[in-house]
C-alpha cells in the first residue's frame, strides 16, 4: 500500500460533479486528508492547495480511490468519521452509475 497524492485539478473535477454542498465539502476534506497522509507517509511538507484552479482535463480519479489513500500505509485515517462515510455513499452511488 502507498499513498498516492491527487492534484488541485484532479479534486475540482469530482466536487463539480457533486450537486450537494455536502458532498462537495466531504471530497475538498477528503483531499486535505490525502495530503496530510501523503505527508505523514513519506515525511514530507507538501502544502496544501487553498487556490481555485480551472478544470482543463479528464481526470481518472474516482471516489474510491480518493478514499484509499486518505490512509498511511499504517492505516491511520485523517478524515473524520461522518465525512468518510459520506464519501463511501458517494462511492457506491459512483460504482451503480458505471
Amino acid at each position: 500500500m502507498s499513498v498516492f497524492i491527487y492534484n488541485k485539478q484532479e479534486i475540482n473535477k469530482l466536487i463539480n460533479e457533486q450537486t450537494n454542498e455536502d458532498d462537495q465539502r466531504a471530497i475538498w476534506y477528503a483531499y486535505i486528508a490525502n495530503v496530510t497522509a501523503f505527508n505523514v507517509q513519506y515525511c514530507e511538507n507538501v502544502k496544501i492547495d487553498f487556490e481555485d484552479e480551472t478544470i482543463d482535463y479528464e481526470s481518472g480519479i474516482n471516489i474510491g480511490s480518493l478514499i484509499y489513500n486518505c490512509y498511511t500505509n499504517a492505516g491511520n485515517c485523517f478524515l473524520e468519521d461522518r465525512w468518510m462515510k459520506k464519501l463511501q455513499k458517494l462511492s457506491e452511488q459512483e460504482k451503480v452509475e458505471y
